[in-house]
């Protein structure tokens, strides 16, 4: 695949890395394609989202070992 614009969408290849502790929530939801869409919550009308290719559980570990698992929200929980 490559990055750039497509009819729907932007399309920017990379890895989770980064400072995430600026975010006040990250929400995990997963495709049918059991691929994990991800929102990054700055504030109510900030965020960032993307698509990860790993489990939802992978995300978990990560999220937890960055000590950021008390800001993980899954599906539509709240």
């Amino acid at each position: 695949m490559k990055e750039g614009l497509t009819e729907h969408n932007l399309v920017k290849l990379g890895v989770l890395e980064g400072d995430f502790h600026d975010f006040k929530k990250i929400q995990i939801e997963e495709l049918p394609n059991h691929n994990q869409f991800i929102s990054f919550y700055k504030n109510k009308n900030s965020c960032l989202s993307m698509i990860f290719d790993i489990s939802k559980e992978e995300l978990l570990d990560y999220f937890k070992e960055n000590n950021l698992q008390d800001r993980v929200i899954i599906g539509d929980e709240e």
